[in-house]
């Protein structure tokens, strides 16, 4: 498929599944800077498909945009990690991608579509990899507690998904922040759902 933004949203909106898959696999064999070119090139037009989309295509939304997601850290071979940034600004005045991302993922995990919600939750569990790996932990405290206050908004398989995402995110949070975390968190969702 030719990697072209035109080409690419084109797939995204069509709502067929074979087309949307080979977008997403185009995407994911790019070089992180073309990832990160197209990204800031198709981050608006995504975020008006997924408002106008069927959930179908919100999913693909979400799925397209954590493939564009270029994952600018780089190891080296002494094990230190190089951050790199885009060039180009997305989203609203920011010129850093994953809070882009956040911002997207975090209303795609409360969708009505299960679907959706999965693949935000994917999404999710990527960015807060690249937080931990940047050693950026208060991002990745900022995510857990975003989606813990969500999860206390909801019931059912939405309440379901937030939780597995949020637990997800914690994995990458500091072990003894992490184990202390996790043991209330556990205590509060068995109460939770004692209630229902």
């Amino acid at each position: 498929m030719d990697p072209t933004p035109e080409t690419l949203l084109a797939a995204v909106d069509s709502g067929d599944s074979n087309q949307v898959n080979r977008a997403v696999d185009t995407v994911k064999g790019l070089d992180p800077r073309e990832r990160a070119t197209l990204l800031s090139a198709c981050f608006e037009s995504c975020r008006e498909l997924y408002d106008v989309s069927d959930g179908y295509q919100r999913q693909s939304v979400v799925r397209f945009l954590d493939a564009l997601n270029p994952r600018l850290h780089l190891g080296n071979a002494y094990g230190s990690v190089e951050q790199r940034t885009l060039d180009t600004p997305i989203g609203d005045a920011t010129s850093d991608y994953r809070d882009a991302l956040v911002g997207v993922y975090l209303r795609a995990i409360q969708d009505d579509d299960g679907r959706v919600r999965l693949a935000a939750s994917r999404g999710l569990s990527h960015l807060a990899t690249e937080y931990e790996i940047c050693g950026e932990d208060a991002h990745v405290e900022a995510l857990y507690s975003s989606l813990d206050e969500l999860a206390a908004d909801y019931s059912g398989t939405h309440r379901k998904h937030l939780v597995e995402a949020r637990d997800q995110v914690g994995m990458h949070l500091d072990d003894a922040e992490n184990d202390l975390q996790s043991i209330m968190q556990r205590f509060a969702d068995e109460m939770h759902a004692r209630d229902e």
